[in-house]
C-alpha cells in the first residue's frame, strides 16, 4: 500500500453476506434488512439517538440567553458551536455512537463523548430556531458505509448537520482544534447520511469547505562557510494547521521543534506561535534558523536552499488500482530572499518550472532570480483536489518527480578571483 487512501477494504473486490430474513414453520416472518424508512422510523425512537434530539426544554434553560437571541441566525450558529466546543471535555474512551448516550447528564458533567456532544450541538441549534439534524458517517480507516441498504454497524462517527440561510454545514464540535464547517480528517470519507426523520433520511456528499495552504516565508544570509542564517515565518490554514496544533498540544514546544526540524540540515534557536488556541485563525511560526544545506568543493559553494521538502516521491508504483485519497486540496508556497557574500558570484541557477495536472488537477512552479548579490527562490505546489482516479496516477506521480527534482537541486556559487 502506498500513502494518501482511506480503508483499503473499500478497494477490495469481494462478496458479503448478511441474514436477511428468517421463514419460521408457523408462517411467521422475521426482516433483518431493512428498508431507509424502517430505519428513520427506528433511530427517531431511540432513546440513544433520536430521542436525544428531543431535549428542547433542557437546553432553553441552560443555555446563555445571549447565544440564543442575538445575531444573524449564522452569527447564532457560531456563537452556539463555540459555546459547546468549549463547554465539554472529550470523553475518548466512548467511542461508540449508538450506546450509552445521556446528552443531559453528558452536558452538566462537561464530559462527552463524540456522540453526546455533536447531539447536544444539534439540540441547541434547534432550540435557536436553526435547521439542524443528525449526520451519521463512518471514519476514513472504517470504510465507505453500504448504500444498497441500511448497515448500521458501518457507521461509527456523528456529527451536526446544519441548513443556514440555503447553506449546509457539517459541524463537529467534539474537537477543540475545528473551527466552524470544519470537519476530523478521519471523518473526510466522502458521503455520509443526513438524518431528516420529518422527510426522510438521504446521503450528501462531504467535501472539505475550509482553505488549506502553507506559506513559508525566509530572509537568509548566507556567510563564506555556506551557513545560512536568518528569519522564518510559516502561516498555516485549514488541515495542516489543524494538525499542527494537535502536535504542539499534544508534546509541548521542545518536542515540537525538534520534530519541526527533523532530521534535516537546520537548527531553530527561537521559536514563537500566534493563535494556537483560536483555531479560527490561520496558524503563525516565526523563529530563527541556522541551515548548514551546502557542500563548499574549492572556491565554489552548492547551496540548496530549501529547509522543508519532499526528500522522496509518495507515489512509487508503476500501476496503482486504488484513487489517491489526500482527504482535503491543499497549496504550500515557499519564498527565500537569499542574501551572498560579496567575495562570491552567482555561477548556475535552477530553470524555471511550470507544470499542470490535466483538468485543472494542480500544479508546481518554481523560479529562481537573482541580482548582484541576492538571490529569490519561489515555488508553488496546488493540490486541486481531494481524490485522484487511477487514471491521474501517473501524472501525479509525474508532478512529484519534478518537485523532488527541483527541491533537490543547488544552486552555484564561485569565489571571485582577486587580482
Amino acid at each position: 500500500e502506498e500513502k494518501y487512501t482511506n480503508s483499503p477494504e473499500n478497494y477490495r473486490s469481494k462478496i458479503k453476506f448478511e441474514l436477511a430474513e428468517i421463514y419460521y414453520p408457523d408462517g411467521r416472518v422475521k426482516k433483518f434488512t431493512k428498508t431507509w424508512k424502517d430505519t428513520d422510523k427506528q433511530l427517531k425512537y431511540n432513546p440513544n439517538i433520536g430521542k436525544s434530539v428531543n431535549n428542547d426544554r433542557f437546553f432553553e434553560k441552560i443555555l446563555p440567553p445571549e447565544l440564543l437571541n442575538t445575531g444573524s441566525e449564522l452569527q447564532k450558529a457560531q456563537k452556539i458551536y463555540k459555546h459547546i466546543q468549549s463547554h465539554y471535555t472529550l470523553n475518548s474512551d466512548k467511542d461508540y455512537i449508538f450506546k450509552d448516550v445521556d446528552v443531559k447528564k453528558a452536558y452538566k458533567e462537561k464530559l462527552g463523548s463524540v456522540s453526546e456532544i455533536n447531539l447536544a450541538l444539534v439540540n441547541a441549534l434547534q432550540v435557536a430556531g436553526i435547521d439542524a439534524m443528525i449526520f451519521l458517517s463512518s471514519t476514513r480507516e472504517n470504510g465507505f458505509p453500504t448504500k444498497l441498504h441500511p448497515v448500521m454497524t458501518d457507521f461509527n462517527y456523528l456529527m451536526a448537520f446544519a441548513r443556514i440561510n440555503g447553506k449546509n454545514y457539517l459541524l463537529d464540535a467534539s474537537d477543540k482544534n475545528l473551527p466552524f464547517n470544519m470537519i476530523s480528517y478521519d471523518a473526510l470519507n466522502q458521503y455520509g447520511r443526513v438524518m431528516d426523520f420529518k422527510n426522510g433520511s438521504y446521503w450528501y456528499d462531504i467535501k472539505p469547505q475550509v482553505t488549506t495552504f502553507e506559506r513559508v516565508n525566509l530572509k537568509l544570509e548566507l556567510n563564506e562557510e555556506g551557513v545560512l542564517k536568518g528569519r522564518g515565518e510559516q502561516t498555516s490554514n485549514g488541515y495542516l494547521a489543524k494538525f499542527k496544533r494537535d502536535r504542539y498540544q499534544s508534546i509541548g514546544k521542545e518536542a515540537y521543534i525538534r520534530k519541526l526540524t527533523g532530521d534535516g540540515d537546520f537548527e531553530i534557536s527561537s521559536y514563537e506561535n500566534q493563535n494556537l488556541d483560536n483555531p479560527e485563525e490561520s496558524f503563525t511560526e516565526t523563529y530563527a534558523v541556522s541551515l548548514v544545506n551546502s557542500d563548499n568543493v574549492g572556491d565554489r559553494i552548492y547551496l540548496n536552499p530549501f529547509i522543508t521538502r519532499y526528500k522522496t516521491n509518495p507515489f512509487k508504483l508503476e500501476q496503482r488500482y486504488y484513487p489517491v485519497d489526500f482527504g482535503f486540496p491543499f497549496s504550500e508556497t515557499y519564498i527565500a530572499e537569499i542574501r551572498i557574500p560579496e567575495a562570491y558570484e552567482i555561477k548556475s541557477i535552477p530553470g524555471k518550472i511550470v507544470l499542470s495536472l490535466p483538468d485543472k488537477g494542480g500544479l508546481f512552479i518554481a523560479n529562481v532570480t537573482r541580482e548582484d548579490h541576492s538571490i529569490t527562490i519561489y515555488t508553488k505546489i496546488k493540490v486541486a483536489k481531494p481524490v485522484y482516479t487511477t487514471k491521474e496516477y501517473p501524472f501525479l506521480k509525474g508532478l512529484f518527480n519534478e518537485i523532488i527534482n527541483f527541491q533537490n537541486s543547488f544552486i552555484i556559487l564561485e569565489k571571485k578571483v582577486t587580482e
